[in-house]
């Protein structure tokens, strides 16, 4: 609807919207005020993806699900999903460098998923190389998958009460790990974290 209308400022959202579509506002490089009225709202396909100024803007904890890419190259700093996002699409927070606190409600793109690719911390980052990223390298046999992690991100805190299978394989870059409500662990789901320090439980 708005993609790359790069003059564009500010944005008002009332309560009565419930979908924000996949490329509203993508490419809105110069959208600094947002004021979104809602108790819950889907945001769509690259959405944000590009705005650059929004990472003080947008409560993501209202957000029951979020398209790939959907706030992709933004300068959102603290990830924090609410408990009742259903689904956080592949890459939905791609290039957003400057992250730097993670609250999860689960691990990956949804909880308790089959797909073991939809339960890496990785999945929501993206797998495309980019510089000053950390690595989270993951191998399966003869395939190998590696994600893109924001460099900043040492701390990450988990509220599910269980852990997809090879969640956090090969983050060796993250320090601490906070699980409140943890009551299962599956296998694999910390190897290679060489540099996991601390895990807080209950």
């Amino acid at each position: 609807a708005f993609t790359n209308c790069s003059a564009l400022e500010s944005i008002k959202v009332n309560g009565t919207v419930s979908l924000i579509e996949p490329y509203a506002f993508s490419g809105c490089s110069a959208l600094s005020m947002l004021d979104m009225q809602y108790e819950s709202i889907v945001v769509g396909r690259n959405a944000f993806s590009g705005c650059k100024h929004i990472h003080s803007l947008v409560d993501l904890t209202k957000i029951t699900r979020f398209g790939e890419f959907a706030f992709a190259d933004t300068d959102i700093t603290n990830l924090t999903l609410g408990e009742n996002v259903q689904f956080v699409g592949k890459s939905a927070f791609a290039g957003c460098s400057d992250i730097d606190e993670v609250v999860i409600p689960f691990v990956g793109c949804m909880p308790h998923s089959t797909q073991p690719e939809l339960g890496h911390f990785g999945a929501i980052f993206g797998t495309e190389e980019r510089d000053n990223f950390n690595v989270q390298r993951i191998e399966n046999g003869q395939d190998i998958v590696t994600y893109s992690i924001p460099s900043n991100i040492r701390h990450v805190t988990v509220l599910s009460d269980s852990m997809n299978e090879g969640c956090f394989d090969g983050c060796n870059f993250l320090s601490e790990l906070y699980l409140p409500n943890i009551v299962d662990f599956n296998k694999a789901c910390f190897n290679g974290c060489v540099s996991l320090r601390y895990i807080y439980l209950g």
